[in-house]
C-alpha cells in the first residue's frame, strides 16, 4: 500500500514539473517573439523617417536636416571673419593714387547739397580710385550735385545718408558699380585688414568728436571720411576729409577716428538709441 501511494506521489510531482517548464519554455518564445517584431518596427520607423538609413542600424532613429545648422555657421563664420586680426598686417599702408575733392569744390559752403555732401564727395573720390581718374574740381562739382539731385528725386533724401543707402543709391544704382560691402560692428583690427587687401573705406562718423581744427565749431554731427591708409607705430589712419580743404591725407589719431564712428541714419541729423560702427568696403 505504501509504495503504491509513493508512485502516486511522484507522478504528481512529475506532472507539474512538466506543467511548469513548458509555461517557462512559452514566455522564453513570446519575449523572443516580441523582441523581433519591436526591432522590426523600429526598423520600419527609420526606413520611414530617414530612406537611406536601414533597419539594421536602430540608432539612427531621427532625421536630422543640416541645412540651417551649416547656414547658421556660414554666417557666424563670416561675421567673426571681418574681425579676424590678421598676423600679417604690415606696419604701414597708404593706398594712393586716391583723387581729393572737398564736398563743396569751390568753398560756396552756403549751398545745402554741398554743405550736406560729404557722403557724395567720399563716393567721388572712390569711384575715381575705382576708375583709376583724376577728378578735378569742376568735374566734383557737377559730381556732388547731379548725384544729390538723383537720389533726392529717386529716394526722397539727399542730406544724411546711412551706409546702406550709399551702397544702393549711389555705388549700385547711380555709379552702376558692386565692388561694395556694408561691414557691421567693425574693429580697429577690421579697419587694418581691409586696408592690407587694398581696400578703401568710406566712414561715417560724429564730426564733432574728430577734433579737426579746421571744422567750424562745433564740426558737423554727420560726416563722411574715406580712410586709405595708416600707420601703426604713429597710432594715425589716414584718410581724405572732404570737410575741409586741407583734408587730402589728413592724418587721425586712430582712438578718436574709432571713437567717432557712428552709422547714422538716412534723414536729417535723426536720433539714434544705439550707436553701431558700420562702415563701407569698396575694391576694384
Amino acid at each position: 500500500m505504501f509504495k503504491i501511494l509513493l508512485k502516486i506521489l511522484i507522478f504528481i510531482y512529475l506532472v507539474v514539473f512538466i506543467f511548469y517548464f513548458s509555461i517557462q519554455i512559452i514566455s522564453d518564445d513570446n519575449y523572443v517573439l516580441n523582441e523581433n517584431n519591436y526591432n522590426d518596427n523600429v526598423g520600419l520607423l527609420i526606413d520611414e523617417n530617414n530612406e537611406n538609413i536601414s533597419s539594421d542600424q536602430p540608432w539612427l532613429t531621427n532625421k536630422v536636416d543640416h541645412s540651417d545648422i551649416e547656414e547658421s555657421n556660414e554666417k557666424m563664420n563670416n561675421d567673426v571673419g571681418a574681425n579676424i586680426v590678421r598676423l600679417d598686417v604690415k606696419d604701414k599702408i597708404f593706398i594712393d593714387n586716391i583723387p581729393f575733392t572737398t564736398q563743396s569744390p569751390f568753398a560756396n559752403w552756403e549751398n545745402s547739397m554741398q554743405q550736406d555732401g560729404c557722403e557724395e564727395a567720399s563716393s567721388i573720390m572712390a569711384m575715381k580710385w575705382v576708375q583709376n581718374e583724376n577728378l578735378e574740381k569742376e568735374d566734383a562739382l557737377n559730381y556732388i550735385l547731379n548725384i544729390s539731385e538723383y537720389i533726392e528725386e529717386k529716394y526722397g533724401e539727399y542730406r544724411d545718408i546711412s551706409v546702406y543707402d550709399i551702397k544702393n543709391w549711389i555705388f549700385n544704382d547711380y555709379f552702376k558699380y558692386e565692388n561694395v560691402e556694408v561691414l557691421e560692428n567693425v574693429t580697429k583690427e577690421t579697419i587694418i585688414n581691409k586696408l592690407n587687401n587694398n581696400n578703401i573705406l568710406l566712414i561715417p562718423t560724429n564730426g564733432r568728436l574728430l577734433e579737426n581744427p579746421n571744422f567750424v565749431s562745433p564740426g558737423p554731427k554727420t560726416h563722411m571720411v574715406v580712410i586709405l591708409g595708416y600707420d601703426i607705430e604713429k597710432n594715425i589712419f589716414i584718410v581724405n576729409d572732404p570737410g575741409t580743404r586741407l583734408g587730402e591725407n589728413y592724418e587721425y589719431n586712430m582712438d578718436i577716428l574709432y571713437n567717432a564712428i557712428y552709422s547714422y541714419p538716412t534723414g536729417y541729423h535723426e536720433d539714434v538709441d544705439f550707436v553701431e560702427k558700420n562702415i563701407i568696403v569698396v575694391w576694384k
